[in-house]
């Protein structure tokens, strides 16, 4: 699952079942809209091996929305979920969502360093979303964790 320049090889394993993936995908399109030729694409290129940049897009949705609804773990197992994952993980969405959360990481270790932890508070918020509150005798970060990665919502500092 290696990038090659703009595109990313897929490992053969988990192409068979993208490309099943893809093809239920395909019947429940109609198929001259633009997700079924985004699709085709991917159809065409899993056939190849290797995922051209410009069906990189469609790919990113074809793992979004298998990995997002438990739908690869479901059906194919553990080992195409994770397969799964470290081929989203190298796509540019994917190495978005990694780049913030590395951000994010840096930012509270640097915020929470030597602060003695009181309390961590994690809530349900929605069908695919998380607040989590963090005390601290310095202060209380809250973040909001969903499918859109990791934010910020407050900072409350105290002096």
């Amino acid at each position: 699952m290696e990038a090659a320049g703009g595109s990313l090889r897929v490992d053969p394993a988990l192409e068979e079942i993208l490309t099943q993936e893809v093809r239920a995908l395909l019947r429940a399109l109609p198929p001259e809209g633009r997700a079924a030729q985004g699709l085709a694409r991917v159809a065409d290129a899993l056939r190849q091996g290797e995922v051209p940049e410009n069906a990189l897009p469609a790919l990113e949705q074809v793992l979004t929305l298998g990995l997002g609804t438990g739908r690869l773990l479901e059906l194919h197992g553990r080992a195409a979920q994770t397969m799964a994952l470290g081929l989203y993980a190298k796509t540019p969405a994917g190495r978005a969502r990694v780049r913030q959360a590395e951000a994010v990481s840096a930012a509270l270790t640097a915020a929470l360093e030597g602060a003695v932890l009181k309390a961590v508070t994690l809530s349900a918020e929605g069908p695919s979303g998380h607040r989590l509150l963090l005390e601290t005798d310095r202060g209380d970060v809250q973040l909001r964790l969903d499918r859109l990665g990791i934010q910020v919502e407050n900072l409350v500092v105290s002096l």
